[in-house]
């Protein structure tokens, strides 16, 4: 599999604003694609904000990006309210990052590879169904991964695409990003920046630029890469749920 470099997003300047939502990671640096890269069959930590994220297997690491499996029923962090309810039980303007509790379950879906392009502020997720087969493409809009000791770190933008086997797609979340600008949450700065990565986005999807031109819909995991992965030992937690 073989492609160019990945179309990056509309600017390489993120809004202080943004910078400061990236979890704390001691040692992040921002991904340019120069390495050190990671080896194929390595498991990291994908951090997607301070209370979330999953254990992931590395399929390839190299200049245009990283490209990870996510295995069926591997363990993952979750952000739940104080209450315990989920944090989509109140509207994005009502929720406090900072109270959130983080909690341990199994990742439910079906394995899952995902993509997060050097330098990009998105990284695409390739859904399979139980049978295998592929159901589509999700864009999550991001900040650019930053690197630490075998984590990759962002943060989610709240805006996503999903994408449609036969290529159509569709912003999803819209209304999450209005509530956090109209509640004052985020500056309309702040917000018309995700906009233009959505759009940023959507130009790559319309085009199927790297990596929807690479095949990964029908990639599968080699023998031993489907058993569930664990959650590494220094991501805490404060109540479990596994079954």
């Amino acid at each position: 599999m073989s492609g160019p470099r990945p179309a990056r997003g509309t600017g390489t300047d993120v809004p202080t604003e943004a910078r400061a939502l990236y979890p704390a990671v001691p040692g992040a640096t921002p991904v340019d694609g120069s390495g050190p890269y990671w080896s194929p069959g390595d498991v990291l930590f994908w951090r997607e904000s301070p209370h979330r994220g999953h254990p992931v297997r590395v399929v390839r690491d190299d200049a245009r990006g990283l490209v990870a499996w996510l295995p069926r029923g591997s363990e993952s962090v979750v952000a739940r309210l104080p209450d315990g309810r989920d944090v989509r039980a109140v509207r994005p303007s009502e929720r406090d990052r900072h109270t959130e509790v983080p909690n341990r379950r199994r990742w439910q879906g079906a394995g899952q590879v995902r993509v997060a392009p050097t330098g990009a502020p998105w990284s695409l997720w390739f859904f399979t169904g139980d049978d295998g087969g592929w159901t589509g493409v999700y864009v999550n809009v991001e900040l650019p991964h930053r690197r630490g000791a075998r984590t990759t770190v962002t943060h989610d933008l709240v805006l996503d695409l999903l994408v449609h086997p036969d290529g159509s797609w569709q912003y999803k979340d819209e209304d999450e990003l209005a509530d956090l600008e109209g509640a004052g949450t985020i500056s309309p700065a702040f917000a018309s920046w995700v906009r233009a990565q959505g759009a940023a986005a959507a130009e790559v999807v319309e085009r199927r630029g790297w990596p929807l031109d690479e095949g990964w819909e029908s990639w599968r995991p080699p023998t031993g890469w489907d058993e569930p992965l664990p959650l590494p030992d220094d991501v805490r937690y404060a109540a479990d749920e596994l079954g």
